[in-house]
């Protein structure tokens, strides 16, 4: 059984304030997309996005505290978000179940972001595949930390196994047991 929540992913701005900040942010995501698809991720510093964005390293770090939020860290209030959605979710039904479903709609709300960051989707595939690898390793990650009974820090398994991707997946990465 899955739960199924009505709490809304993300609310629309509202301010012109507001919407100056959501578009700075968006910037931002896609100056960091382009330059990582262009260099890889280990040849792209918060400089080089700031200057792609044309703001300052300190403005980006007023939306993001790395590169790697900027590419695939949500909104800054994401956790207290998902944490009240956990708990007004389905009264009842399990907490794995409940997290689950939480996990996996937060990682389509990213990937849905993330494909509205990149190029043309009629001609531009990387976007489509970014975002997919996005929500593989989340739900990924979900699987294997479900699996373990929760023993496991998930935001470590996330960080680790996006580590892993933005290296090419190496054989012998942390993600295999006995390379740690």
């Amino acid at each position: 059984m899955t739960a199924v929540s009505t709490y809304p992913v993300a609310d629309a701005p509202v301010s012109l304030r507001e919407r100056k900040k959501l578009a700075t942010r968006r910037l931002l995501r896609r100056a960091a997309l382009e330059l990582v698809g262009e260099r890889g991720l280990a040849n792209v510093t918060v400089e080089d996005i700031a200057e792609a964005a044309d703001v300052s390293p300190r403005t980006f770090f007023n939306y993001f505290p790395s590169k790697e939020a900027a590419l695939f860290g949500g909104e800054p209030d994401r956790a207290a978000g998902l944490r009240d959605r956990v708990a007004h979710l389905a009264p009842g039904v399990p907490a794995v179940e409940v997290l689950r479903t939480v996990m996996a709609q937060d990682a389509e709300a990213v990937a849905g972001e993330l494909r509205s960051l990149g190029g043309d989707p009629e001609t531009d595939l990387y976007p489509w595949v970014l975002a997919a690898a996005a929500v593989g390793v989340v739900r990924a990650c979900m699987a294997f930390w479900a699996g373990s009974g929760g023993t496991v820090q998930l935001g470590l398994l996330v960080e680790q196994a996006f580590d892993a991707l933005a290296d090419g997946l190496p054989e012998h990465s942390v993600l295999r047991k006995g390379s740690h």
